[in-house]
């Protein structure tokens, strides 16, 4: 739209995109063209990965029994035994394949 010569304001409009993101669309437009606009800029995580080394961990002490008298780990617990934050610990989810389920246990009759 901007090599057409439409202004800042009418791209806003037709988009319903903020000031700011039609200013990141024109100068990448004008440095790199349609192929700068045909992908996202690539950007750092915010919160840096955690290693292999981390993960391993966390999954070790997920096959092993829970600590004190509690029946399951929560996540603030293996954040707590894998000296993590909680947040970070979010970010190993998904990222490990889990343990099979256990079979449900029918109620005697």
């Amino acid at each position: 739209m901007s090599a057409d010569g439409v202004g800042t304001v009418e791209i806003m409009r037709r988009t319903g995109k903020p000031k700011t993101c039609v200013w990141r669309w024109q100068e990448r437009f004008a440095a790199e063209g349609c192929d700068g606009l045909l992908r996202d800029k690539t950007r750092p995580p915010r919160i840096p990965p955690l290693g292999p080394d981390v993960g391993e961990r966390v999954v070790a002490l997920t096959l092993a029994d829970p600590p004190g008298e509690t029946t399951h780990w929560t996540a603030d617990m293996m954040a707590q035994a894998a000296n993590q934050r909680r947040r970070r610990q979010a970010h190993l989810e998904g990222k490990w394949p889990r343990t099979p389920q256990l079979a449900p246990v029918q109620a005697l009759q």
